[in-house]
């Protein structure tokens, strides 16, 4: 017996009942034995003396999969498997071997299936891979029924077919079970400032709602295939297309609710055009004549405007744009609004509110298909969300009971943690993406520039902070006594209007200096007192006030005109103004010149300078005067990511009672606290210690 021979008998004999296997990582194979042996290594040294070409991967995080072979070194290693009477199989979700010979190369030739590519598939996209494997292993299972000549050939693939398909179900299983601890883990971690006693509760009514917003995730988000804009000549960004897709796969009837700057205009321009439908664009006066002008940018056409009881511009338009407060003039049945298809709000969450004029005369519209937009579709509460669901999808719900039963929380719970609120939201956000698209700006413009949030402390003048004081205690009064919510906030505002006054001497200071840097900057304000001071100090060729009284078209010149040659340097904005509809990209600057109540009143006036077109680093200023109620809201509506940036947190709402005596309560702490503190003498006296 030649030394082959007798080499070949010890492998047959030592080594017959190995199994290997082996799976695919990139360009190599890498293999492992199966079941335990008394000497691996033995059994690799005899596959190498056969002929296999083993290389060992020096990478320690290769573990069990240390020894690989390149592709052809497979059908070698193959070969030596053989020889040792040994098996080599492919793990769960590899392709198996090419048949060799001319019988292996018919019936790869004849076989209706790319094992291969179907495979590749698999490795690179499990739900994909899932569905074509299904699908091609019924079509080979059909062909081998009418091919018995390819019998063994065709078994051998179906079961490789199968194995990976137990092992992307059970991946799958694992996936599932993973996400799920995360979530709950998240859902901990989120609910963390929720007191003990409310906690159990609180996460138990949260995963209810989980559990409807999976149910319902499982409907397929709409989306239709949009090759052409006819009309529209603009170039839209990958996630505006995707937007446009929606609507249109909605059948122009959906809810883009997509973060403020993101072009939510623009993509529901570009949506009728795709659908070749005609619309009436309903939306605040501060849009009307951005509206216009960014149909007249996208389009081959001027639009047809109602302003003032009556039409002007092309009355062939494809758009017909107007206002809510024009509503009351304009006859649904007229000619020109009964002769469009498509209803467009813009900024919808004005019509929340059911039992007001606006609402009313919205549902009085003859339109049967209606795309609501609104960067901001929670001011309120989840039950914002019911009004705008009503207007596109009114089956959705039987009645305002039947939402409230399934997605309103505990209302105490609701009101009292502003992580419950943000919870409930994201869930109802995923229970609605069928009818409702919602994208953040970091999540799809990735080259978006920086946004830096900052707070500047000043502190009060003596006479101030006595007539702080005195506003403060008339407020706490009428906390205490029970007073009407109207007497309550009647206080506040008296009280916050103060500090806001207080503080234009360092708004102004800090103005100037950005000026003298040839910087422009957008100052916003609720109460109009500061502006008007700061607009006196300036004067007019530095500044310009932007309030409610300003008519729409000097809005939009102003905002046009903001920092360039002969306009103002510095816009001085009322925030329900100039929150909404413009455009401020040529600041960079924003300052605050006291907090709203909500995080989304300061993300709306962000969003007029943090949007397209800006593409510089933008840094926003609140102003904030030490121990006063303002200390307080600061922690509230901002708080720090992990890299120490200031951001706001959203679903914050401090417009209710229980939250604003939990604020005067805890400064008042904090103040004790403060004056209780012993000196640093007295420290070192109790310790023992000197100075």
């Amino acid at each position: 017996m030649g030394a082959r021979e007798n080499l070949y008998s010890q492998g047959a004999r030592r080594s017959k009942q190995v199994k290997l296997r082996y799976k695919r990582v990139g360009d190599r194979f890498y293999v492992r034995i199966v079941e335990d042996v008394a000497n691996e290594s033995r059994v690799w040294q005899m596959l190498q003396r056969f002929g296999a070409p083993l290389e060992v991967d020096r990478d320690p995080r290769a573990l069990s999969w240390a020894r690989y072979v390149s592709e052809t070194g497979l059908v070698k290693l193959q070969k030596a498997a053989g020889m040792m009477r040994s098996t080599l199989e492919p793990e769960p979700g590899e392709a198996p071997l090419a048949l060799g010979g001319r019988a292996g190369k018919a019936y790869r030739e004849a076989r209706p299936v790319d094992l291969d590519a179907l495979f590749k598939l698999a490795r690179e996209d499990a739900e994909q891979g899932t569905s074509a494997l299904k699908a091609a292993r019924t079509e080979l299972a059909l062909w081998a029924k009418d091919e018995p000549g390819f019998a063994v050939e065709s078994k051998r693939d179906i079961k490789a077919m199968d194995d990976a398909l137990d092992s992307l179900r059970a991946k799958a299983v694992e996936v599932a079970k993973n996400v799920e601890r995360e979530q709950a883990r998240e859902l901990s971690i989120a609910l963390r400032g929720v007191e003990a006693s409310d906690a159990w509760k609180a996460k138990a009514e949260l995963e209810q709602l989980k559990g409807r917003a999976e149910a319902a995730e499982r409907t397929e988000r709409p989306t239709a295939d949009v090759k052409d804009l006819p009309g529209f000549r603009g170039v839209l960004r990958p996630y505006q297309m995707d937007g446009v897709k929606f609507l249109v796969g909605r059948g122009l009837d959906g809810v883009l609710a997509d973060e403020m700057g993101l072009g939510k205009t623009v993509m529901t321009i570009a949506a009728c055009c795709a659908a070749n439908k005609r619309a009436l664009v309903v939306g605040p006066a501060n849009v009307l004549y951005n509206w216009a002008d960014e149909i007249d940018r996208f389009t081959d056409e001027l639009p047809l405007v109602y302003h003032e009881r009556r039409f002007f511009g092309n009355r062939d338009s494809r758009f017909l744009v107007t206002t809510y407060d024009a509503l009351r003039t304009l006859d649904p049945s007229d000619a020109q609004v009964r002769g469009r298809d498509v209803l467009i709000l813009d900024e919808a969450h004005y019509i929340r509110n059911p039992g007001t004029q606006r609402s009313k005369l919205v549902k009085a519209l003859p339109q049967k298909h209606r795309i609501l937009l609104t960067g901001t579709p929670l001011v309120n509460g989840l039950e914002d969300y019911y009004e705008l669901l009503e207007q596109v999808d009114p089956k959705r719900f039987t009645s305002r009971t039947d939402f409230r039963k399934d997605w309103i929380v505990d209302p105490v719970l609701f009101n009292k943690y502003a992580a419950v609120r943000a919870i409930a939201a994201e869930y109802l956000h995923r229970a609605t993406r069928d009818v409702l698209l919602r994208r953040r700006k970091a999540d799809v413009l990735t080259e978006l520039p920086a946004r830096v949030i900052g707070v500047s402390r000043h502190e009060l003048d003596a006479a101030a902070a006595r007539a702080y004081a005195g506003l403060e205690t008339k407020a706490l009064d009428a906390l205490r006594e029970g007073k009407s919510d109207v007497a309550v906030f009647a206080a506040l505002h008296a009280l916050r209007h103060h500090l806001a006054v207080a503080r234009v001497p360092a708004v102004l200071e800090r103005v100037q200096e950005l000026v003298a840097a040839d910087e422009a900057v957008v100052v916003y304000s609720h109460y109009l007192e500061p502006l008007e001071k700061l607009q006196e100090a300036l004067g007019t060729q530095v500044a310009a006030t932007l309030n409610g009284s300003t008519p729409p078209k000097r809005r939009k010149e102003i905002a046009d005109a903001l920092g360039k040659e002969g306009g103002p340097k510095v816009l001085l904005a009322q925030m329900e103004a100039g929150g909404i509809g413009l455009n401020f990209t040529a600041a960079r600057y924003v300052l605050f010149v006291h907090f709203g109540w909500t995080p989304a009143t300061h993300a709306q006036a962000m969003d007029r300078v943090h949007r397209i077109g800006q593409d510089r680093t933008v840094f926003v200023e609140f102003f904030v005067t030490p121990s006063t109620i303002d200390e307080r809201i600061v922690k509230i509506l901002l708080r720090k990511e992990a890299d120490q940036n200031l951001v706001l947190a959203e679903g914050t709402d401090l417009h209710n009672r229980a939250e604003i005596a939990k604020l005067f309560a805890q400064a008042k702490e904090e103040d004790k606290a403060a004056r209780d503190a012993p000196s640093p003498d007295a420290l070192l006296r109790r310790l023992g210690g000197e100075r």
